[in-house]
């Protein structure tokens, strides 16, 4: 066995957990691009901080498919308005990972202006279930019980509607995803062992 240093950070980025598996096991998985799930890897390792990856348990001359799952960041937010003055405001929020996938981890947070200036939730996860995000929602200042309601799927969509006192206000809503974890999306590379 000796050891293999590997320099692709276009491919591993630093912190990417690196699995090497043999070739001609692996191949199949590498062309459908899926991840080697059943299969017992050979070794791995972490990609370092200058992104070197440098695995020690591979067999000079072997081909080996190294896989990687990398995060492709946080991914993007949709919030739709309905309503308008004189009418109950009614907002979906959409949470998306990038290229469709979802999102795997993290905390987000919800801002509004009610009140008179923007106040934010705490920390919400990634999966949180609407009464979770009723509830952040109703400890903001300017919020009551009553004046907020939320629906939808745990990691939604979810749709808020604001009634009560807030009934019939113009709300401006953003989210903040920088806490989120993207979905991770398989990287594979080829390389035989030296």
């Amino acid at each position: 066995m000796a050891d293999t240093v590997i320099t692709r950070p276009d491919r591993f980025p630093a912190g990417t957990v690196v699995k090497a598996y043999p070739a001609a096991k692996a191949e199949r998985y590498a062309r459908d691009r899926l991840a080697p799930d059943g299969l017992t890897e050979t070794d791995s390792a972490t990609v370092d901080s200058n992104g070197v990856l440098t695995l020690d348990g591979l067999t000079a001359g072997t081909a080996y498919l190294l896989h990687g799952e990398v995060d492709t960041g946080a991914g993007a937010v949709e919030v739709t308005n309905a309503g308008g003055v004189g009418e109950d405001q009614v907002e979906t929020i959409t949470l998306r990972g990038l290229n469709g996938r979802s999102i795997r981890g993290g905390e987000w947070t919800i801002t509004t202006d009610v009140g008179g200036g923007d106040v934010t939730t705490d920390p919400l996860p990634h999966n949180a279930a609407a009464p979770h995000v009723q509830w952040e929602l109703e400890q903001l200042a300017g919020v009551a019980p009553g004046d907020i309601g939320v629906a939808g799927d745990a990691g939604g969509p979810y749709t808020l509607a604001w009634t009560g006192a807030l009934a019939e206000t113009e709300i401006t809503t953003t989210v903040d995803l920088s806490g989120v974890e993207g979905a991770a999306k398989d990287r594979f590379l080829q390389v035989v062992a030296n």
